[in-house]
């Protein structure tokens, strides 16, 4: 101890090192070149041959065997070649170090990982395979196969093995498949039995673990495609995996012929979301708190049995709803979360939607509100990102997009909607429809040729009045959406009355139809002057008068820049009078009247 009262321990003084005997390891591997001197200067190629020649293998280092494998061996002599070849054979077949080299410089190789190596063993290993001993086999086998990008012999020796392909690669010792990767995982079901047993099952949903999701997706859609008989064990993964109503499900990212297989096999269809959420609205303790009347929940279940005639034909889907109707109803709503978004509080609107996608179409059910319309839109990319993949998507979005057609859900609105859905739209019924589901015996009877019993004059005639009153509704608030902005009255007018004389179209109601389609027209819209001239022009009970103010129709739709105007008019050398005047004596044009006329005489 110090003065200063400081205490230090005395120093401990360390035992003598020495090193333990220990016992030659069983995992250094059978070659004497891991424990012999390097020589100086390395063998070179000749000499290495010449030992091995001489029964001294041995004597050749493992950085030796590894510059002998790492360079291509150039000889033209075929006997030599074939001597040569056998000589390091023998070798690798007797010393596991080099064998565990050779063959994982090999994989380097043919993975192109590595740009050089003696080409004359990788040509000659199905040969020598039999000559090998056991230990070898696999990896020879192996080796044999992906040089000759065999693919699907190189998966069955994996299942023959029971080990996963990419894990199979690791138990071979072999390089990463990365050249290969593609090859192997694209002949993963090219590889599989038609009827898969419990061993080749397990196989398979092993093999899917290091996959990415495009690798996933791609072997997915190829095994639900396949004309393969599933196990028990790979039904069970199908449907945890790939139907709509699991939550990590591949069924969205799958290709729609798959969605297809899958819909047949387990009958499914996204109608069920649909059909749960009427189900739950028009529950008498939710109706009462969404302030949803015994008509409307009529209505409401009326609009579910006509989409269950279509059962079928429903692919992706997307329920909308406000926080309130979310609050009362979500307790019975089992929906994955990708198919529901809650609305945006917006004023003046609470009404629940739903967005499907049906054949090339989508479209959107309003369920409530002023119009309670049916908007139908193209399939296009843009569109799918706007309705279906869009988190944030309001009502208040859906308005302002452009639609191809709206829809009502007034009186016989279903006769007429079928109409749209078959004539324009291409879509028909699930194929076992022979009667309407939700429609009286008497309008229900249903063609898929011809559609539905045509409803009487009076019935029509009923459907109209209440048509002319869903269409104030509907265009008084449509004209308030931000598409319409900026736009004169008069033209928005001229819209709405062209709408008006669509629908009076797809309803067979002829005369309503021309006369819209008149007061459209003589407000400037330009799609209803070519869709009147046209209709002029194609009457064959019109006089030849009435067919030129026809063609003059088509002209100024051609003048205010309508596209299938302008297409008809110079595809017949239609012009205004003024443009006629210069170019009448240098064009002479075919007239569209006699045009038509004479393609009508061809016909009969």
């Amino acid at each position: 101890m110090l003065s200063s009262g400081i205490k230090f321990r005395a120093p401990i003084v360390p035992n003598e090192n020495s090193l333990n005997n220990v016992p030659a390891s069983s995992n250094i591997e059978n070659s004497g070149a891991s424990n012999i001197e390097p020589n100086f200067p390395p063998l070179t190629y000749t000499q290495i041959i010449n030992v091995i020649k001489n029964d001294m293998a041995d004597a050749i280092t493992l950085s030796e065997w590894l510059m002998l494998f790492c360079n291509d061996i150039y000889i033209d002599d075929e006997l030599e070649k074939q001597e040569i070849s056998i000589l390091l054979w023998k070798c690798i077949n007797n010393y596991d170090a080099v064998a565990n080299m050779a063959f994982f410089l090999a994989s380097q190789f043919i993975e192109k990982e590595r740009k050089s190596y003696p080409v004359l063993l990788l040509d000659t290993l199905s040969i020598v395979k039999p000559f090998l001993h056991e230990r070898h086999h696999r990896r020879v086998e192996w080796l044999s196969n992906i040089y000759k990008a065999d693919y699907i012999s190189c998966n069955k020796l994996a299942l023959a093995n029971n080990s996963p392909t990419l894990n199979f690669i690791n138990k071979l010792k072999l390089a990463k498949p990365n050249a290969t990767r593609k090859g192997l995982i694209n002949n993963l079901i090219n590889s599989l039995p038609k009827t898969l047993d419990t061993i080749s099952s397990e196989w398979l949903i092993c093999s899917f673990s290091p996959l990415t999701r495009f690798e996933l997706l791609s072997v997915t859609n190829e095994l639900v495609q396949s004309d393969i008989h599933f196990s028990n064990i790979l039904e069970k993964w199908l449907k945890e995996n790939c139907l709509p109503s699991e939550e990590q499900s591949l069924w969205y990212e799958l290709e729609p012929a798959s969605r297809k297989a899958l819909e047949e096999k387990y009958e499914i269809s996204n109608y069920f979301l649909f059909e749960l959420l009427v189900k739950l609205l028009s529950k008498d303790s939710n109706s009462s708190s969404l302030n949803i009347d015994d008509t409307q929940s009529n209505q409401l279940r009326a609009r579910s049995v006509f989409w269950k005639n279509y059962s079928q034909k429903f692919n992706q889907i997307k329920i909308l709803l406000p926080k309130h109707t979310y609050q009362v109803i979500s307790e019975g709503l089992v929906v994955n979360s990708r198919n529901l978004i809650i609305l945006p509080e917006e004023r003046n609107e609470n009404s629940e939607a739903c967005i499907f996608e049906i054949g090339e179409h989508i479209i959107v059910e309003i369920l409530r509100g002023q119009a309670s319309e049916i908007r139908v839109f193209e399939r296009s990319q843009r569109n799918i990102t706007r309705l279906i993949e869009n988190k944030n998507l309001s009502l208040k979005d859906i308005r302002n997009m452009t639609y191809g057609y709206v829809h009502d859900h007034e009186y016989l609105w279903q006769y007429a909607f079928e109409k749209l859905l078959r004539k324009k739209l291409n879509i028909t019924p699930n194929s076992n429809i022979t009667h309407f589901l939700g429609l009286p015996k008497s309008i229900g009877k249903y063609d898929h040729q011809y559609g539905m019993t045509k409803p009487s004059d009076e019935s029509l005639m009923k459907r109209q009045s209440r048509l002319i009153e869903w269409n104030e509704r509907f265009w008084n608030e449509e004209e308030k959406t931000e598409k319409y902005s900026g736009i004169s009255p008069l033209v928005k007018k001229s819209y709405r009355d062209l709408a008006i004389a669509k629908n009076a179209l797809l309803d067979g109601n002829k005369h309503v139809y021309e006369t819209y389609l008149h007061k459209s027209a003589n407000k400037g819209n330009p799609e209803a002057m070519y869709l009147l001239g046209m209709n002029i022009i194609n009457n064959p009970k019109s006089s030849p008068e009435i067919k030129r103010d026809g063609e003059r129709w088509v002209i100024k739709s051609a003048d205010c820049g309508y596209e299938l105007a302008i297409n008809l008019a110079t595809k017949y050398g239609l012009t205004s009078p003024k443009e006629r005047e210069h170019k009448a004596r240098v064009v002479p044009g075919k007239n569209l009247v006699k045009a038509i006329n004479s393609s009508r005489k061809k016909k009969f």
